[in-house]
């Protein structure tokens, strides 16, 4: 069960994520997916997912997903990741800089049934905040 959750991951990072393929998510996602994100609360569920998703694909080109490392228990996946994206669309309020970003964290995903019930998110919100320029660097 854990490789098959872990190659489902892969999948979800490579084909929702970086290729954009939307039209995927209800294959990887359950219906009543949950999702905790400290840095955007506002996206609780598989619909706010969706939109949220769309949101950083519209601002974000050349958005790319690489899998540092994952560790596989039961019915859990851990993912430490990092992205590489320019910042060409507005996102959250903030206007397009074109700067290339960096960002790194890791996401727990609950896979229940094949599909994902369920994502704990924590990344760096701070350090992609000074890389468009919301917070000045020091």
């Amino acid at each position: 069960m854990s490789e098959a959750n872990k190659a489902a991951v892969r999948r979800i990072a490579e084909e929702v994520w970086n290729e954009r393929k939307h039209d995927r998510i209800d294959e990887y996602f359950a219906t009543d997916y949950a999702n905790t994100d400290p840095s955007c609360p506002e996206v609780k569920d598989l619909e706010q997912f969706k939109q949220w998703l769309t949101e950083i694909h519209n601002g974000f080109s050349e958005h790319h997903v690489i899998i540092e490392d994952m560790v596989a228990e039961g019915d859990k996946v851990a993912k430490q990741w990092s992205v590489q994206a320019t910042h060409t669309g507005d996102y959250m309020g903030i206007p397009a800089t074109n700067k290339k970003t960096n960002m790194s964290g890791i996401t727990i995903y609950r896979i229940v049934d094949g599909k994902v019930k369920e994502c704990v998110w924590s990344y760096d919100t701070y350090g992609f905040l000074v890389q468009v320029g919301v917070i000045p660097s020091e």
